[in-house]
C-alpha cells in the first residue's frame, strides 16, 4: 500500500503530509498530499513513458554535443571543402591533431559552447534521477491504488485515469479540503497553460519586434524560445508555490517583472551563440534523413508555435492535443494544394527542368566513365561538385512546385481542417478561397524549414521583445491575470475562462478593460473548450448552469445526418436519469450576457454514454458538429451586430 513514507521512515517528497491531517477512520484513509499540482502531473505522465523519453531524451542531448563539438572542433574543414580531385583528397587527413594547443576564437566559442550545454545536459541528469524516486511511486500508485498494469496504462485514456482517480477519492483522501473531480484535476495540471491560451487568444501579449514589426511588416513570431522565457517569466513567477495563489505582490509591483524581463533579455543575449549554434546543427542531424528521403528540401508543413496556442483548448492536456493536431494534417495539406500554383511555383518548374537537364548529362557521362566526374575540373571544381550542387538545386525547386489535387469545394476543405482544429475566423469562413486566407493559413501552416527558420529569427530577436516590447505592456499583463483569475476552495487561483463558469462573464465584462472583441472571442473559445472538455470526459458532472446550457443547445441543434450505432453512443434509462441530464430548462434573461452562439450547438451532451470500440469516431463527428454550429451562428452574430 503507497504511504506518506518510505521504508526507511523518511517522508516522500511527493506524497508528504502533515501529522495533523492524517485521520483515520473505519471507512476512508486520509493521506493528503502536499503538492497536488506536481502530484497529478506525474499522474499524467505515467511511469515507464516518461523514464523511457527521458533517457531517451538525455541520450539524443549527449550524442548532439559530443557529436556537434567533434565536427566544429576536430575536424579540418579548410582541407576537406578544398579537395577537388582524388589525388588531393587522398593526402588529406580531414582531422585536426592540434585542436586543444591552437586555440583561435572561433574554437574558444566551440569549447564554451560545449561546456554550457555539457552544464545543461548534466542539470537534466540531475533532474532525471531526482525524479526517478517519485516515478517509481506514480508506478506504485497506479498498480496498487489505481488497479492498472503497466501494460494496460499504455493504451488507457486519459480520461479513464482521472475516471479511476474520482473513485478513489471515496476510500483514499487525497485532498483535505475537497475530492477533485476532472475538471479540478486538469486545472490543476494545466493552471499556467489556461492562462497562456488565454493570453494569446485575447492578444494580452505583444510580441511586436521592435524595428522589424512597423518599419519592415515582419509579423510576431512565438516561437520555443520566447515561448519558454515568458512562461519562466510570468507564468512560473507569479503563483506561490506552497498555496499555489497569485500574491499581491505580483500586482502591486509590475516593476519587479520589468526587471525579470531585461534581465532575462540579457541572459538571452549572452546566450544567444550557442543556442543558435545547437539550434543549426540538431535540426540538421534530426531532419537531413527526412528531407533527403521525401526530396522535399523545404520538408513537410506543421502548424507553428502561434498557431498550436490559438487552437488548443482551455483544459485540454498536451497528447490529446497532439493527436488532434496530427489528425488535422492530410486535411490542412488537402486545402493548401487546392490553390493553383503562383509564381514561385511557375518559376520553380523551369528551375527543376533547366537543373534536372544538367542532371541527366552528368549522369550519362558518369555511366561511360566514371573516372570522369572526378578529373574534368570546371571552373576549379569537379563534375562531381556540380551533380550534387544541381542534384540540390532539383530537389529545392520541386519541392516548391505545388501540386494540385482534384478540384474540391474550398468551404468543404476549411470545414474538414475545421473538424480538427476547432479554428475558422470569420474571414475563412466567408471566403476560404481568397487569397488573403491562403496566406493567412501558410502563415500558421509553414513549411518545416520556414518554421525553422523562423524559431531561428525568435532567437535573435528574443532579447528585444523581452527587452524592449514586453516591459512596456507589463501593466496590461498584470491587469489581465487580476481580472481573469479566480480562486477555488481546494484548488488555488486558476483562469477563469477554465472554470466554465459563464455566470461570471457578465461581471468580468464589466470591469474588463479588454475589447468587446476579445471577450467575444474568449466567450466562444470557452464554449468550444466545454464541448470539447464534455466529449473527453463523458463521466463528468458540470455545474447547473452547464447542464442548463447544453439542454439549451440540443434543442437549436442540428440533426446527425446518421444516426449512432448500438456500440457508438447510446442514451439509456441510467443515463436519463442520472443528475446530467436535466429535461430543456429555458435560460434566464440574465444569460443574455452569453453570445448567440452557445446556443446554436449541435448535441445534447449530457445525454450521451460513450462505449464500444467506435465510439471515438464517433464523438468525433459530433464534436465538429457542434463546433460548425458556434461558427456558423457567430457568423450571423457578427452581421446583426454590424446592421444594428
Amino acid at each position: 500500500m503507497l504511504s506518506g513514507d518510505d521504508e526507511h521512515g523518511r517522508l516522500s517528497p511527493l506524497l508528504a503530509f502533515d501529522s495533523e491531517q492524517l485521520v483515520a477512520t473505519s471507512h476512508r484513509q486520509w493521506a493528503a498530499v502536499q503538492n497536488l499540482d506536481t502530484f497529478f502531473q506525474k499522474i499524467k505522465r505515467g511511469f515507464w513513458r516518461m523514464t523511457l523519453s527521458r533517457i531517451v531524451s538525455l541520450l539524443t542531448l549527449s550524442f548532439t554535443i559530443l557529436f556537434s563539438t567533434f565536427l566544429l572542433l576536430y575536424v579540418d574543414w579548410n582541407e576537406v571543402l578544398n579537395c577537388h580531385t582524388r589525388r588531393s583528397c587522398a593526402k588529406i587527413i580531414g582531422i585536426r591533431q592540434d585542436a586543444l594547443k591552437n586555440v583561435s576564437f572561433g574554437d574558444a566559442v566551440v569549447i564554451a559552447y560545449f561546456v554550457v550545454f555539457s552544464l545543461y545536459w548534466l542539470w537534466n541528469l540531475t533532474s532525471f534521477l531526482y525524479g526517478l524516486r517519485d516515478g517509481f511511486e506514480m508506478r506504485a500508485f497506479y498498480n496498487t491504488k489505481l488497479n492498472i498494469t503497466d501494460d494496460a496504462l499504455q493504451t488507457m485514456e486519459w480520461a479513464d485515469i482521472v475516471t479511476r482517480l474520482e473513485q478513489l477519492q471515496r476510500s483514499f483522501k487525497i485532498s483535505i479540503i475537497k475530492d477533485h473531480d476532472a475538471l479540478d484535476i486538469s486545472n490543476r495540471i494545466l493552471r499556467r497553460d489556461n492562462y497562456f491560451i488565454a493570453m494569446v487568444n485575447c492578444n494580452i501579449l505583444d510580441l511586436s519586434i521592435p524595428f522589424l514589426t512597423k518599419e519592415l511588416h515582419v509579423p510576431p513570431i512565438l516561437g520555443k524560445s520566447l515561448e519558454w522565457n515568458i512562461r519562466f517569466c510570468v507564468l512560473n513567477s507569479m503563483f506561490h508555490d506552497e498555496t499555489f495563489t497569485i500574491p499581491e505582490s505580483f500586482f502591486r509591483e509590475p516593476e519587479r517583472l520589468r526587471r525579470l524581463l531585461v534581465r532575462m533579455a540579457c541572459a538571452n543575449l549572452i546566450l544567444m551563440p550557442f543556442i543558435l549554434i545547437f539550434m543549426i546543427i540538431f535540426f540538421f542531424l534530426k531532419n537531413a534523413e527526412e528531407l533527403h528521403s521525401r526530396r522535399s528540401y523545404l520538408g513537410p508543413r506543421q502548424w507553428s508555435s502561434l498557431a498550436q496556442w490559438m487552437f488548443r483548448e482551455f483544459n485540454e492536456v498536451p497528447h490529446v492535443f497532439k493527436a488532434r493536431l496530427n489528425a488535422s494534417h492530410e486535411d490542412a495539406l488537402a486545402y493548401i494544394s487546392q490553390f493553383p500554383p503562383g509564381a514561385i511555383s511557375i518559376l520553380a518548374q523551369f528551375v527543376a527542368y533547366v537543373s534536372g537537364a544538367i542532371i541527366a548529362v552528368l549522369l550519362l557521362l558518369t555511366a561511360s566513365d566514371t573516372a570522369l566526374v572526378m578529373d574534368i575540373q570546371i571552373l576549379g571544381h569537379s563534375l562531381v561538385y556540380y551533380l550534387v550542387a544541381f542534384t540540390a538545386l532539383l530537389a529545392a525547386s520541386r519541392s516548391l512546385v505545388a501540386t494540385r489535387r482534384p478540384n474540391q469545394d474550398f468551404g468543404v476543405l476549411m470545414s474538414n481542417v475545421f473538424r480538427h482544429t476547432h479554428y475558422m475566423s470569420t474571414l475563412w469562413q466567408e471566403q476560404p478561397q481568397s487569397s488573403i486566407v491562403r496566406r493567412e493559413f501558410s502563415r500558421l501552416y509553414p513549411f518545416k524549414v520556414i518554421a525553422f527558420l523562423q524559431e531561428v529569427l525568435c532567437v535573435l530577436t528574443t532579447p528585444l521583445v523581452l527587452g524592449v516590447t514586453l516591459p512596456a505592456t507589463v501593466d496590461r499583463v498584470i491587469g489581465f491575470v487580476q481580472q481573469h483569475t479566480v480562486r477555488l476552495p481546494g484548488v488555488g487561483d486558476v483562469c477563469d475562462f477554465a472554470t466554465y463558469d459563464f455566470s461570471m462573464f457578465s461581471e468580468t465584462r464589466a470591469r474588463s478593460s479588454d475589447t468587446a472583441a476579445n471577450i467575444a472571442g474568449s466567450i466562444r473559445k470557452v464554449e468550444k473548450s466545454l464541448v470539447s472538455f464534455s466529449m473527453t470526459h463523458p463521466s463528468w458532472c458540470p455545474n447547473r448552469r452547464c447542464v442548463e446550457l447544453l439542454s439549451e443547445l440540443a434543442d437549436q441543434a442540428e440533426p446527425l445526418q446518421q444516426e449512432p450505432e448500438p456500440s457508438q453512443g447510446r442514451t439509456d434509462a441510467a443515463a436519463l436519469d442520472s443528475p446530467r441530464h436535466h429535461q430543456h430548462v429555458p435560460l434566464s434573461p440574465d444569460a443574455s450576457d452569453l453570445s448567440e452562439s452557445t446556443r446554436a450547438l449541435a448535441l445534447n451532451v449530457s445525454q450521451i454514454v460513450f462505449s464500444g470500440p467506435s465510439s471515438m469516431s464517433h464523438r468525433l463527428d459530433m464534436q465538429a458538429a457542434m463546433m460548425r454550429s458556434i461558427v456558423r451562428t457567430d457568423r450571423e452574430d457578427d452581421a446583426t451586430r454590424s446592421v444594428v
